[in-house]
């Protein structure tokens, strides 16, 4: 019988956590990565279905144009928090919405490249994408690709236990409930105040 008393998973814990989970997360990264070079040819290939992808962010990016920095960080915080959590529990459904997750968000990401490029040239578009991706992404994309990770091995082991006639999701459930409540929910905290405050005013900057 499983222990399933919470237990506040520490750095160590964490990271043991990690490298258990290291295949999933393997799988996630190398999907995101071919999403996003399927992304970057989106464009010129099939230019609606680039822009169908693109609206969801713009419809998100409009709602948060304006507002105060605070409203900013929280809704910005919300709508990360909400998706990844969405993207690790619906993974019970045999992890088939973490790889849409992941797949969808890899080729928004492809997308944003190609028209800056497209817009700024090679050089000066990557540094912009760059620019706009890499300070909040150092804790966002990391968050994200945990959750999505977590979301299939949630599927796998809803599938073995199916396969074996008995309860292997729960123990993993209570773990990866905590894992998002004590670190992914502050990386996610961490990108949304730096994508507001700093993110912003490079591209800014540069642009």
């Amino acid at each position: 019988m499983a222990d399933l008393r919470p237990r506040i998973p520490g750095p160590s814990s964490f990271v043991k956590y990690v490298s258990d989970s290291r295949t999933f997360i393997g799988i996630v990264v190398v999907l995101f990565l071919v999403s996003t070079a399927a992304g970057y040819a989106l464009p010129g290939t099939a230019p609606y279905m680039a822009q169908s992808l693109l609206s969801g962010l713009q419809d998100k990016a409009s709602q948060l144009t304006g507002q105060p920095p605070l409203i900013m960080v929280l809704g910005i915080f919300a709508n990360n928090t909400a998706g990844a959590l969405v993207d690790m529990i619906f993974g019970l459904a045999a992890g088939v919405f973490p790889l849409f997750f992941i797949v969808s968000n890899g080729m928004v990401i492809g997308i944003v490249l190609e028209m800056m490029v497209a817009k700024l040239g090679a050089g000066m578009g990557v540094l912009v994408f760059i620019a706009g991706i890499l300070p909040h992404g150092i804790f966002e994309l990391p968050a994200i690709i945990l959750a999505t990770a977590i979301g299939l091995k949630l599927g796998f082991h809803a599938i073995q236990s199916l396969l074996k006639m008995q309860d292997l999701v729960t123990g993993e459930l209570v773990n990866a409930l905590l894992i998002f409540l004590f670190w992914i929910v502050p990386m996610l905290f961490i990108a949304a105040v730096i994508e507001t405050f700093v993110t912003g005013a490079l591209v800014g900057y540069m642009v």
